[in-house]
């Protein structure tokens, strides 16, 4: 007896030494509640004024979970990156009419492969950091198309893939056009066209999304038994996008002035030794040369003015 009627009780467990007391070393998470408990002032979460008695919730649970009622908030909005992809093209052919270009490279990276805010759990229970564990892509396909504006025909079934599942984070497949597919690499007039398409897939990742507290959070629906539901799982995803690329030749016109010889305080980036027999080199250096371009003989700008030097032929 302690004090009154109130008593002490202590178990005994026989191990292989013979018995021992079991009167110490209680883990907060065993200690349960059998009533709720009620305060008349406000502790920690539970407000209440004026000693209105007001209840604590905590009933079924135990000393820890009672601390993460009063002094703790979870935080159900839980955030999730999905896996994703980028497409990239090589810079578009421009330049003037006659000149080449490179033939275009489409690359398809993988950019992210998901995480969780608050970290994840799997389907026994083991707790992650806020990577997606689990997660890869199983598919990473590009393919080149013709020239035409309508994209590539059968892309998912003609991509030319890398490798078979296995991709993470940062890794790339890319397809360049070959001689085939762009026979002439020469700009003309007319716009050429050339499109791409890319198709990622991914694998759902078996990890569930914690709460700020590590708790799993169950969606409404879902069962004890039945793990494959939940809040916020990353689930498998399939990208597909087409993009274009152009190749656009241009007709630059030029203007400006050389001189026929050498004026003192005058760049004119040398004399001419004669003005008729100017090249298409000596064009191109004439000091205040506009490269306005335009395509199908529209001029799209028009010259500024400029001062022609005295002494100037």
């Amino acid at each position: 007896m302690i004090s009154d009627d109130k008593y002490s009780y202590t178990g005994y467990v026989y191990t292989s030494s013979g018995w021992a007391a079991m009167d110490g070393n209680y883990n907060a998470e065993n200690v349960y509640f059998d009533e709720n408990i009620t305060v008349t002032r406000t502790v920690g979460n539970v407000e209440t004024s004026n000693n209105t008695p007001k209840d604590i919730e905590c009933k079924g649970k135990n000393i820890k979970q009672l601390f993460e009622i009063l002094y703790s908030t979870e935080d159900l909005s839980i955030t999730t990156d999905t896996p994703s992809v980028s497409f990239t093209l090589s810079s578009n052919g421009s330049g003037e009419v006659g000149t080449t270009f490179t033939r275009p490279t489409a690359t398809l990276k993988i950019s992210d492969i998901g995480s969780y805010e608050y970290g994840c759990k799997d389907s026994e229970g083991t707790k992650y950091s806020s990577t997606a564990t689990g997660i890869t892509f199983d598919s990473l396909k590009v393919a080149g198309g013709v020239n035409t504006q309508t994209g590539v025909t059968n892309a998912t079934t003609s991509m030319t893939e890398k490798k078979a599942k296995g991709y993470g984070v940062g890794e790339t497949v890319t397809y360049t056009a070959s001689e085939t597919d762009i026979p002439n690499v020469t700009l003309e007039d007319a716009k050429f066209t050339y499109n791409f398409a890319i198709l990622a897939e991914s694998t759902a990742s078996d990890r569930k999304p914690l709460t700020n507290l590590g708790n799993f959070v169950k969606s409404s629906t879902e069962s004890t038994t039945n793990f494959s539901e939940g809040i916020g799982a990353i689930s498998k995803k399939t990208h597909y996008e087409t993009k274009s690329w152009t190749a656009q030749g241009t007709r630059y016109w030029f203007y400006g002035y050389r001189m026929a010889e050498a004026i003192s305080g005058v760049d004119d980036s040398g004399p001419l030794a004669d003005p008729t027999t100017i090249t298409s080199d000596e064009v191109r250096k004439l000091p205040t040369a506009l490269k306005a371009g335009y395509a199908g003989g529209k001029v799209t700008s028009a010259p500024s003015k400029f001062t022609v030097p005295a002494g100037t032929k």
